[in-house]
């Protein structure tokens, strides 16, 4: 009797454990340390995806290698002051958060699987998302200065 117990708990366990590690490939909230719901996903090239959560309040973003062998990542989320520009250029940034970054602004070379989250206070207004994924000096990105802000 004690050891089928054991047995149907290790079983369940397993189950959950598999099951977890499914949930972390699929950018669940809690993985990468975002609250909310999952409002976008946004291909950063062929590679990976950002996605970006919403909970109410804070908006929240990640940017995920899915072949986890990155040789770094980066995440910039800007808040724009007014509530309709169309490209980044327009953009009057109020406020903005990255993660990926060393002390002097370049790439850090220890994120290889994802980077973030960024969470930023921004109802209301418009957000610009850059993301970039490079793999063996070939970089793969989401966003640049001429892009379409991607949520108003």
């Amino acid at each position: 009797m004690k050891i089928s117990r054991i047995a149907t708990v290790l079983t369940v366990l397993g189950t959950c454990l598999v099951g977890g590690a499914v949930t972390a490939t699929n950018a669940s909230a809690t993985s990468y340390g975002c609250d909310g719901s999952l409002v976008k996903t946004l291909p950063i090239g062929s590679i990976g995806e950002a996605y970006v959560y919403w909970d109410g309040t804070y908006n929240c973003a990640v940017a995920v290698d899915n072949a986890k062998n990155a040789s770094w990542i980066t995440l910039n989320l800007v808040d724009c002051a007014a509530d309709t520009p169309q490209i980044y250029t327009s953009c009057q940034m109020e406020q903005a958060v990255q993660d990926g970054y060393n002390s002097s602004g370049e790439p850090d070379n220890s994120y290889h699987w994802y980077a973030g989250p960024v969470n930023l206070k921004a109802g209301g207004h418009c957000l610009y998302l850059e993301a970039n994924i490079n793999v063996n000096g070939e970089n793969y990105g989401y966003g640049d200065n001429n892009s379409t802000t991607f949520a108003c």
